[in-house]
């Protein structure tokens, strides 16, 4: 009677251990199978990724290609011709040039009105773009030091304004607009305009690098040539008035 327990325990036993290695073995192949699910899991999201990468490296490249695109077409519009651009032909840059003739006493009459009102128009206009002083770029605050500074040596010079020369140097710069360079004083401005906010980041220095890169005979010719007929009309008002005065004096006496 004790032979029969013992070879039912044995039994038991096989049986116990036969299914501890099919648990074994399942648990291995379940944790094999997932181990290939993990990798390929890992491998579908490394393929996502670089996709991804790859998309935003394409994007990346069509973004730099459409704003290289831009520029370029933006400075064909924003050229008055195949040398010049609107930059080059701004009103400032023929006020610039006039107050250095006055300030080494080539001519004897300032721009001062003009830089007075170019100052303070563009004061207004970033004022009123960028609501604080702290929110102007750096390339403007050096242009507005710069024109500031000009005004103050043309104020210790002398205090006139020289209103009338300010008003014919003005007219004189439009004729020159249309007459010469076919286009007028709205067009300029809508196409400085662009250009400014197109180069908005740009520093000071790489800005006179490209706006003072024009025809410096054209540049002085025009400059010169109105001061010219401005000093010309002077002379003929002097003379007149003279005339004028003693055409008085005669009949006064």
């Amino acid at each position: 009677m004790s032979y029969k327990p013992k070879k039912a325990n044995k039994s038991n036993q096989a049986h116990e251990l036969y299914e501890t290695e099919e648990i074994e073995e399942i648990e291995e192949n379940e944790e094999n199978e997932e181990n290939e699910e993990n990798d390929e899991n890992d491998e579908n999201e490394e393929n996502e990724e670089n996709e991804e990468n790859d998309d935003l490296d394409e994007n990346y490249e069509n973004a730099k290609v459409y704003e290289v695109n831009k520029i370029n077409k933006i400075n064909k519009v924003n050229k008055v011709n195949k040398n010049t651009s609107y930059q080059n032909i701004k009103y400032c840059r023929y006020i610039y040039l006039w107050a250095l003739l006055y300030l080494f006493n080539v001519v004897n009459f300032s721009p001062c009105f003009s830089l007075l009102v170019i100052v303070l128009f563009e004061i207004y206009s970033h004022i009123s773009k960028n609501n604080k002083i702290k929110n102007f770029s750096s390339k403007f605050l050096y242009i507005m030091l710069v024109d500031i500074f000009l005004l103050l040596l043309i104020f210790i010079k002398s205090k006139k304004l020289f209103f009338s020369e300010n008003v014919l140097f003005f007219i004189y710069f439009n004729i020159i607009l249309i007459v010469y360079y076919k286009t007028n004083i709205v067009v300029l401005n809508i196409n400085i305009k662009n250009d400014d906010q197109l180069y908005k980041n740009e520093n000071y220095f790489n800005y006179l690098k490209r706006v003072y890169n024009l025809n410096y005979i054209e540049y002085f010719s025009i400059t010169s040539g109105g001061l010219i007929i401005i000093a010309f009309i002077n002379f003929i008002i002097s003379k007149i008035y003279y005339l004028f005065s003693k055409l008085l004096s005669i009949f006064n006496n």
